[in-house]
């Protein structure tokens, strides 16, 4: 799993509540973080998939389309 420091986080977020008014909610566990969206949203998805690969980072999606983590 590849987590993220705060500030990048905030960077994330602040991104996807610009283009879409939506927010990702943050959830930081001891040994991992993951990300979740109120509804599923394609574009959304697709907006995170392409933020994190331009980054080398992979975003994986549960079937429903609202949660994710980071690898």
């Amino acid at each position: 799993m590849k987590s993220l420091t705060f500030d990048q986080v905030l960077v994330l977020k602040k991104a996807v509540q610009e283009k879409f008014g939506v927010n990702v909610h943050f959830h930081d566990y001891c040994s991992s973080q993951a990300f979740s969206l109120d509804v599923p949203n394609k574009e959304i998805q697709a907006f995170i998939e392409q933020y994190f690969e331009q980054q080398k980072i992979r975003a994986v999606f549960n079937d429903a389309g609202t949660d994710f983590v980071l690898e």
